[in-house]
């Protein structure tokens, strides 16, 4: 027999062997597959129940932005007429407050609207301008005195002072702390409540919606909001303090939870009678 021959039969022979020894393998995996037992369905049901809890977290922090909103009207026989006025009359209060050296200084216009009114008696038509502007400063301490100066300078009325921080990344990371313990506190009395255990996280979703609230400064100082220019006397300093803001923030925990055996409280082990 030739070596080529007798190299052919032993590669042949190596081959059966590989396929004997995977048929085994296959065998035997089948074998413990068929024979082992079953899980129960405790185990199967360890993690099939979850507790859903949401969680709400709050701080309360010195505001260090003090925004003041002026409501400016101004009306003349022509649309177009009423809309210049406003825009002067703008730019007159805009100038007041540069000149005035307010820290952090800031203004913001808000869209004007226009208007006709026609009157019953005169059957005249005049044209109202109505337009917002919104003064910020940083020293929350001269609130007081940006709302003297717009009104002074032909602002009708202030419609809002608020409070505000220029960076909320802390106060937020502390606000979410603060909502994920509360989450996890109200899990544990409603899991401890109906006789379960919580045993993990499943899953941690945040709102991503940062509230930042603040009482009305005008409120608090006794002024009510929307007062005309004429009711205030010029030479009035308004009493506005210093504000606070409450930053707020929510959270969806999701647990795993398990049966607690140590516990019956749904009366389970009672033998009825």
């Amino acid at each position: 027999m030739s070596k080529k021959t007798l190299l052919f039969k032993a590669h042949g022979y190596g081959f059966t062997a590989v396929l004997l020894c995977l048929f085994c393998s296959i065998c035997a995996s089948l074998f413990i597959f068929a024979f082992a037992p079953a899980p129960s369905a405790e185990a199967a049901d360890v993690f099939s129940q979850s507790l859903v809890s949401v969680g709400s977290g709050y701080v309360i922090a010195d505001a260090d932005i003090g925004v003041v909103s002026f409501a400016i009207e101004t009306t003349a026989a022509e649309a177009g007429a009423a809309h210049q006025l406003n825009l002067e009359t703008i730019e007159r209060i805009s100038q007041a407050m540069q000149a005035a050296d307010i820290p952090g200084l800031k203004l913001v216009v808000r869209q004007p609207s226009i208007w006709p009114k026609t009157s019953l008696i005169s059957k005249e038509t005049q044209y109202t301008a109505s337009a917002g502007l919104d003064v910020h400063t940083s020293d929350i301490t001269l609130v007081g005195r940006v709302a003297d100066i717009g009104l002074q300078n032909g602002a009708n009325s202030i419609q809002n002072i608020r409070f505000d921080l220029s960076d909320l990344t802390q106060v937020r990371q502390k606000a979410l702390e603060e909502a994920v313990m509360d989450a996890i506190a109200k899990a544990k009395v409603m899991s401890d409540a109906a006789g379960l255990k919580v045993v993990t996280v499943r899953e941690l979703r945040d709102a991503n919606d940062i509230q930042v609230h603040n009482p009305s400064a005008l409120q608090a100082s006794g002024t009510a909001t929307g007062t005309s220019q004429s009711a205030i006397p010029m030479a009035l300093t308004t009493p506005i303090y210093r504000g606070q803001v409450i930053v707020m923030a929510t959270v969806t925990v999701v647990f795993d939870v398990i049966i607690d055996k140590t516990k019956d409280v749904l009366g389970l082990s009672t033998n009825p009678q």
